[in-house]
């Protein structure tokens, strides 16, 4: 019985079969590197086994298959170097197994889906080198599971939703290299479960909330090259769990 199923660099390939919903006991699928593939097939939803999903390097995808909610026992998702992809499916909300979620290399991706915020027991999310992104979805607040949360290389990116401080069992956040993002939340001060913070290559970013003094079991602070940043909030001083705190190429900060 197949449980792992690995389709790579076949570039004449256009559809795959509807057939390959039948596949029951499948609990890894991987396809990358077939440019040409236009979509995955709606039968995609009866992997009813399926625990992890890659997709990368499939640049005439534009869409995934609404079906892909169907997936019940899906725990990672990979999404990457898919030039084409403008959506993801509204079903997503439904994968509720799901415990990684990454996206990368989307430059057609303006926006998440709101739904996003029902993945109840997501732990990792990793967005980066998404261009055209404009924004995440406030759902993002219902996400108390997570613990990591990344996001990098997204120019479009200006703002970061206020309810980022209801994630109550965050505890690591990564921002970088997003060039055009201004200013962080307030309501970072409410990230009880912190531990590492890393802010870097973020240029618009000229202060920090006053809420990162809050932050009371944070370990480790990282701040590189934010050419912008003029300030630290004075609070700072007062986070007795922090063993590390390393700022560097901030030219402006006094």
């Amino acid at each position: 019985m197949l449980k792992r199923l690995q389709i790579d660099q076949c570039q004449g390939l256009k559809i795959l079969p509807e057939g390959l919903g039948s596949l029951s006991s499948l609990e890894e699928l991987e396809i990358q590197n077939c440019s040409n593939l236009l979509s995955l097939p709606e039968g995609i939803r009866c992997l009813t086994a399926l625990k992890i999903l890659r997709i990368s390097k499939i640049s005439d995808q534009k869409m995934l298959p609404e079906g892909l909610g169907s997936l019940s026992s899906l725990e990672e998702l990979q999404i990457g170097d898919c030039s084409n992809l403008s959506s993801l499916p509204e079903g997503i909300q439904r994968l509720t197994a799901l415990k990684t979620l990454e996206i990368s290399e989307c430059p057609s991706l303006k926006t998440l889906p709101e739904g996003l915020g029902s993945l109840s027991s997501l732990e990792e999310l990793r967005i980066g080198d998404c261009s055209n992104l404009s924004s995440l979805p406030e759902g993002i607040r219902r996400l108390t599971a997570l613990k990591t949360l990344e996001i990098s290389e997204c120019p479009s990116l200006k703002t970061l939703p206020e309810g980022l401080g209801s994630l109550s069992s965050l505890e690591e956040l990564r921002i970088g290299d997003c060039s055009n993002l201004s200013f962080l939340p307030e309501g970072i001060r409410s990230l009880t479960a912190l531990k590492m913070l890393k802010i870097s290559e973020c240029p618009s970013l000229k202060t920090l909330p006053k809420g990162l003094g809050s932050l009371s079991w944070i370990r480790k602070l990282e701040i590189w090259h934010c050419s912008n940043l003029s300030s630290l909030p004075k609070r700072i001083q007062h986070l007795a769990s922090l063993g590390v705190l390393e700022i560097s190429d901030c030219p402006n900060l006094s």
